[in-house]
């Protein structure tokens, strides 16, 4: 009545074998207990006989093993849910016994390593088969040194052989277990496969690259404000921006908030900036911060806001950019605004359709019309000037040069007539083409100053390198454009020849351009060679101008120089392309030609025929792909072996040893057409056409009657005997006819095929060499 019903039916057969055999007895089974609840017990019992032999009594006892029940459930539980995470964590179990010297995987081992149950033996030595072989050597130094340190515990990542064609990373942790010695009995760990994190890892890493090169061009911070935390994440472009590193500023928006200036925080802080968020999520702000050298920096900060259902803000996303540069160019901009506006001499600013838009006070002095009857006029009609420049002839002139100086009879209000010297300057306003006019008054003096006007005209000439010099060819104007783009600082250069600018072989260009200019003639701008101060030449394009003066005189030259060494580089590089890769296609359609004519001689079966061209086909387009992702430098000669062969057989049976050797294109190519006969003649034939066969392929570079060669050695073992050679095909003529000045050995020898090529490669790297330069 005690046991639970689900165990009646085990006690009561226990208890019949019992009975039957008299002998003593153990089960487990639940009882119940006084509270009506069930718990696992051992009962164990014995019998006693009489002295007939029957049994007149039983003793026993009956043990609570309730909580071991529950132990081993716990253990089975755990057993469970261990392997399904490390199933779900792409991880399996591995135990080496160096006692035995034999390795034991997991069930899942295979499936996780994606490998054949087959590759799983119990040789510690072949464990790490799915390594990479650039890798092996280095766990193994690795492992000995964990075995070496006492350490109980080691963990180690490495590459793995690639799946598919993607390439594979494994991490590797365990623990040795010891005897009393503290000697290493057996080794037990887990291997699991990281690839997804090293590929999210480097995704993650090009991300933050790219988020910091963004910053960096665009001199800026990025910031995260979690304002239920009140904590804030700072990028490193605070460092660019104000000379803090993220770690000297406090992770709290009062650390910011100390660093704005006094005068901007009742604009800057969070109560007007909250209620300036209420219909609007998105915010712009200006204003300054200090810089940790103590001087305040303008800075734009641009954003959004997050907020939770109940329209709180709860986060806040936002760029901060420094424009400190563009506030100190707004206020000049201003200050010469008001300069102008209380400059005496009249300026006026006016557009050719639609008349003038500025009037200072000096054109109203010299003048007599406000600004008011002086706006939306044409200056030429309201100041009725004498022998104004037509317009189209001004346009002309200002393709030249920006500015046009010249002077002018104008009639005031009053009708009186006023000789100016008017320059005019084109430039842009507000999106718009406009004319910014200065006039000076010469009627006191008509004796101009050469050098303010010699000066004016270079400045403006352009926003280039800009120098002037005068006839005799004497520098006596310089600017810093002039000085970054030359490499002369100005005091190194006035009053030197201009031929100081130039190779001897352009001297004489210099020589005419003057000549022509200083009798009047109008020079186009032109492209040329110049000479820097560290004796490169440039490119550039120039444009000149005379300076004359008031009697129309050349005085002077002043000269705009624009280095166009980028484009002209990358015209001459542009055209070495277009040869280059007219001659690659050229080269691929001459030896798909060849192979094409060969294949259909030697295969006269369409099936046989399509099968054969298709390979050496993919061969070509094989070496092709290796030689492409190396921009047609060259192919390194494992990486080429690798490709090809990965096609055919992975794993132990092929084994690559040598040296990095870069071979050039025309090499490659070739070499790879040979790679694949062999590799198929090994598949078909040879090794490879049995389990047991292997191929090593190695490769060193050498002498030879003093040249540098390049010896590689093909070695078939294990494969079926070669009994008899049958007539040679063309898949042995491409083998040794491919390469034009190698030697190939062909030795069919019984035990498998051995082919070694010889190929010099004294004049392949030199060519190398010369095409790099």
């Amino acid at each position: 009545p005690l046991v639970h019903s689900e165990d009646i039916s085990k006690t009561v057969e226990t208890w019949a074998g019992t009975l039957k055999s008299q002998s003593d007895y153990e089960m487990e089974h639940r009882l119940r207990m006084a509270d009506g609840s069930y718990r696992w017990h051992l009962s164990r019992a014995t019998p006693v006989h009489t002295q007939t032999g029957e049994i007149s009594a039983w003793f026993g006892t009956a043990t609570d093993i309730e909580r071991l029940k529950q132990a081993e459930i716990n253990i089975q539980s755990g057993i469970e849910r261990l392997q399904i995470a490390t199933e779900a964590a792409s991880m399996f179990a591995w135990e080496i016994d160096f006692k035995s010297a034999k390795v034991k995987w997991a069930d899942n081992a295979a499936e996780i390593i994606k490998c054949s149950p087959q590759d799983l033996n119990d040789d510690p030595k072949n464990g790490s088969f799915f390594v990479h072989p650039d890798d092996r050597e280095r766990i193994l130094v690795e492992f000995d040194r964990f075995w070496q340190s006492g350490s109980d515990r080691f963990e180690m990542e490495f590459k793995g052989l690639p799946h598919l064609g993607v390439p594979m990373y494994w991490r590797t942790a365990g623990k040795f277990i010891r005897n009393e010695k503290g000697e290493p009995e057996r080794a037990i760990g887990v291997t699991q496969d990281i690839s997804r994190h090293v590929e999210t890892g480097a995704h993650v890493q090009l991300l933050n690259d790219r988020l910091s090169t963004a910053e960096e061009g665009a001199g800026a911070m990025v910031y995260e404000w979690n304002l239920l935390e009140n904590y804030v994440w700072r990028s490193h472009g605070v460092t660019r921006i104000l000379g803090w590193e993220p770690s000297e500023l406090a992770s709290v928006p009062s650390a910011w908030y100390d660093l704005v200036h006094p005068d901007d925080l009742t604009y800057v802080g969070t109560e007007n900036h909250q209620k300036h968020l209420d219909s609007n999520d998105r915010f712009m702000r200006e204003y300054r911060v200090r810089h940790k050298d103590g001087r305040y920096r303008w800075v734009n900060d641009t954003g959004r806001v997050f907020r939770n259902e109940a329209g709180e803000v709860i986060h806040q996303d936002g760029t901060t950019t420094d424009i400190t540069a563009r506030k100190q160019a707004e206020l000049v901009q201003q200050r010469m605004s008001n300069l102008i506006e209380l400059s005496f001499e009249p300026i006026l600013v006016w557009q050719p359709s639609s008349g003038i838009i500025e009037w200072n006070r000096g054109a109203e002095i010299l003048y007599g019309y406000t600004r008011q009857e002086a706006l939306g006029h044409m200056p030429h009609e309201l100041l009725r000037t004498r022998d104004a420049v037509p317009f189209s002839e001004l346009m002309q002139q200002f393709r030249l040069s920006p500015i046009w100086t010249g002077e002018l009879e104008n009639t005031a209000r009053d009708g009186t007539k006023v000789i100016v010297e008017s320059r005019y300057q084109l430039m842009e306003y507000e999106g718009t083409s406009v004319i910014l006019e200065t006039n000076r008054d010469l009627r006191e003096t008509k004796q101009a100053d050469i050098q303010k006007a010699r000066m004016a005209a270079v400045v403006a000439a352009s926003q280039d390198a800009l120098y002037g010099f005068n006839l005799n060819g004497e520098i006596e104007a310089w600017n810093s454009g002039a000085e970054k783009l030359f490499g002369y600082s100005e005091s190194e250069v006035l009053g030197k020849h201009i031929s100081i600018l130039a190779h001897p072989e352009q001297h004489l260009e210099q020589v005419n351009v003057l000549h022509e200019i200083a009798a009047g003639k109008s020079v186009a701008p032109f492209e040329t060679l110049r000479l820097t101060r560290d004796g490169r030449r440039i490119s550039v394009s120039k444009s000149m101008s005379a300076v004359k003066a008031p009697d129309g005189k050349v005085v002077a030259i002043s000269v705009a120089s624009h280095d166009i060494s980028d484009r002209k580089e990358w015209e001459v590089r542009q055209r070495m392309m277009n040869r280059e890769l007219a001659h690659r296609v050229k080269n691929s359609f001459a030896i798909l030609q060849a192979i094409l004519r060969a294949t259909l001689r030697t295969t006269p079966d369409p099936e046989q025929f399509a099968a054969t061209f298709s390979r050496r086909l993919l061969s070509l387009a094989t070496a092709h792909d290796v030689l492409t992702a190396n921009d047609w430098r060259g192919a390194e000669l494992g990486a080429l072996l690798r490709q090809h062969l990965s096609s055919y057989v992975t794993g132990h049976r092929i084994r690559l040893s040598g040296e990095a050797i870069n071979l050039p294109a025309e090499r490659a190519t070739p070499l790879s057409l040979i790679i694949n006969e062999l590799a198929a003649n090994a598949l078909k034939y040879g090794a490879l056409s049995v389990p047991s066969g292997r191929i090593d392929v190695s490769w060193q570079t050498g002498h030879s009657d003093g040249n540098e060669i390049l010896n590689l050695k093909w070695l078939e073992t294990g494969g079926p005997a070669i009994k008899k050679v049958g007539p040679r095909g063309y898949g042995t003529t491409l083998i040794k006819k491919s390469l034009a000045d190698a030697e190939v050995h062909l030795d069919f020898r019984p035990e498998g095929l051995s082919c070694v090529i010889t190929i010099p490669t004294t004049e392949a790297r030199v060519e190398i060499a010369a095409r790099s330069e």
